[in-house]
């Protein structure tokens, strides 16, 4: 490879490290860190935080549509939205902290508005970057060492649940290897130009093709409540041995997905997750009513369907989009799966545990 393709690939995989580093935040410190701050140091229950967690969602998905329109509108440039990411990850990593430092359940709310704002327009910065600076032929393999770190790493983290400051001090620390990269790879920003654009389609009819993949997101989401809340008489997850191998299951899963995305697009990657999640529900029916244990095989085919949505996920804005308003597109895909899909699956779960 020549010095400029090297440097290009850098920025390929900086990018890769800045969406799988802000997406691992994305989905560990409210659950892992800010969750488990106000119940073991302040003593609230989950419902107490329901006010903050309404504000994470509502300014997630401002957030996401403000750096749709603002982005579309700018256009910029590789390097801009690097230096754009670096400083809403520097933003986020304060905004984490006062949250960690909260000793009152208002101080803690308070801190769920500006959290969600800064992921929402963080995550849709990283997906631009992500899908408008990084060829085709090597997306798949990005998203999946991207989605392969995020979840392994996750997995790891939640075996220190009953100590939340050092899962906080992480997420945080991940923010600050996110500005450290983008400092170090100056060159390669530069060095990164847009990519053909995929199939041209209206926002609108993206979004209904989207249902699949939300789908899976909301049944998946909800399944796993189940699972870890409501396992039925043999445990799942039981302890950091099962955690450290369900991580890596997902690693190896998402590192499958991102090898077959350039053969099978993200689209029968979605149908391939689906598949699974019907065995998923059987295996854990069969689970929850008798006395077989199907957990292992729950773990692996759970992790399956997450590695592979994932990386459909992170892909499809590559293969169609919005050609006048890709940002927006990408924004308002992250809203539908991201922000309501992952949530109405967590009360979905919910609402399914016995009382």
């Amino acid at each position: 490879m020549r010095p400029a393709g090297r440097t290009a690939a850098a920025g390929w995989l900086a990018s890769a490290w800045l969406l799988g580093a802000s997406f691992l935040f994305y989905v560990t410190f409210v659950q892992y860190g800010l969750l488990r701050h106000a119940q073991l140091n302040l003593g609230l229950a989950e419902s107490d935080l329901m006010p903050g967690f309404g504000l994470l969602a509502g300014l997630g998905i401002a957030g996401s549509l403000l750096a749709g329109w603002l982005i579309d509108r700018l256009r910029p440039a590789a390097f801009r939205l690097a230096w754009l990411a670096a400083t809403l990850s520097g933003l986020l990593a304060v905004v984490a902290s006062l949250s960690l430092l909260a000793t009152s359940r208002m101080w803690l709310i308070v801190c769920f508005a500006p959290l969600g704002l800064l992921l929402g327009l963080l995550i849709v910065v990283l997906l631009y970057l992500f899908t408008w600076f990084i060829p085709p032929a090597a997306r798949g393999w990005c998203a999946g060492g991207a989605a392969a770190f995020a979840y392994l790493a996750a997995n790891v983290i939640a075996i220190f649940s009953e100590r939340p400051q050092i899962i906080g001090r992480f997420d945080i620390l991940l923010m600050v290897v996110n500005i450290m990269i983008v400092l170090f790879c100056g060159r390669a920003w530069r060095r990164l130009a847009p990519v053909p654009a995929g199939r041209a389609v209206g926002l609108f009819a993206m979004l209904r093709g989207l249902w699949p993949l939300a789908l899976v997101v909301l049944i998946d989401t909800a399944l796993f409540v189940l699972v870890s809340r409501d396992p039925g008489p043999t445990a799942i997850l039981a302890g950091p041995g099962d955690w450290l191998a369900n991580g890596g299951e997902h690693f190896l899963a998402a590192l499958l997905a991102g090898g077959l995305y350039s053969r099978l697009g993200w689209r029968k990657i979605t149908r391939l997750a689906a598949g699974a999640l019907v065995v998923l529900v059987a295996l854990y029916a069969v689970h929850r009513g008798s006395a077989t244990d199907l957990s292992v095989a729950i773990q692996a085919v759970y992790s399956l369907i997450v590695g592979f949505y994932t990386v459909s996920l992170f892909t499809l804005f590559g293969e169609e989009i919005p050609r006048d308003r890709p940002a927006l597109g990408i924004a308002a895909g992250m809203v539908f799966v991201g922000w309501l899909a992952s949530p109405a699956g967590i009360a979905l779960g919910t609402a399914l545990l016995p009382r």
